[in-house]
């Protein structure tokens, strides 16, 4: 499997030092070249030194808070003009595998699937059919990065090259940048989603137009287009969820993390 140039976006806002630099470790890619493009969405207290030692690390912070799509659309760009060959678009608190990108990645690139996302523990808005409890009955919640290794070793024995086409959910987002440039409302401005989310493909008014939306649209504009979008039933990514949204967003849910002492 040749996956050509990786471009991994992690969109951030706040918890800096616990999200980012957690997400950025656990996407380290040994094998392929790869580059991590971080967007911050007007943080505050912005400081960010390249976490976990990217050999190849962009990073690009807007002043001023302007929502999750703008964010999409700017490292989508940037991925874009590095010439990368395929794009993960992803939030910055997740945990993923160690080696993720192998059955992740091997269903975009095999021309199983066009859009993919991973099983994962708390999977969002678009529908369960990405939980990973659905599929391992037994499944027990943890954030250690051997737990996680260890379950993505067991779905990718038991799900080798299965895929499921169904609508993915907005955590982490995998297409080739030829993908993300067909669906794109205008790639070449950089608006590969619209500016913001306002209306539902159900034609819903959207609570949250600047946090929430972007993966129901990405579903609609598949479906339009006739492009297959999926899970990868080999693949596993641990998703806090909540530390993605800002303070705004926090609930006392069991996936949020403990506090720092």
């Amino acid at each position: 499997m040749s996956t050509g140039h990786i471009g991994i976006v992690l969109t951030t806002f706040k918890h800096l030092d616990y999200a980012a630099a957690a997400a950025a470790r656990s996407l380290a890619i040994a094998e392929p070249p790869a580059t991590l493009f971080i967007v911050d969405d007007g943080s505050p207290d912005f400081q960010l030194n390249n976490p976990g030692g990217w050999p190849h690390i962009v990073i690009h912070r807007f002043p001023s808070n302007g929502g999750l799509t703008r964010s999409m659309n700017k490292g989508l760009e940037m991925a874009a003009a590095r010439g990368c060959d395929t794009a993960v678009v992803a939030n910055s608190d997740i945990v993923a595998p160690r080696a993720w990108w192998k059955p992740l990645l091997s269903h975009l690139w095999e021309d199983r699937l066009d859009f993919v996302g991973p099983l994962t523990n708390a999977p969002g808005t678009a529908g369960d059919d990405q939980n990973v409890k659905k599929y391992m009955p037994n499944y027990e919640l943890t954030d250690n990065q051997q737990d996680i290794d260890n379950i993505s070793y067991l779905l990718r024995m038991r799900f080798p090259l299965q895929v499921l086409e169904r609508p993915i959910n907005g955590f982490f987002m995998a297409a080739k940048m030829e993908k993300w440039k067909a669906i794109a409302v205008d790639h070449t401005a950089g608006l590969y989603f619209p500016e913001r989310i306002d209306v539902m493909p159900s034609g819903a008014q959207n609570p949250t137009p600047l946090m929430s939306g972007q993966e129901h649209w990405l579903a609609a504009r598949c479906r339009e287009l006739h492009l297959r979008m999926g899970i990868a039933m080999n693949s596993f990514c641990f998703h806090y969820r909540s530390l993605s949204r800002g303070d705004r967003y926090k609930t006392t849910g069991w996936y949020r993390p403990k506090e720092k002492s």
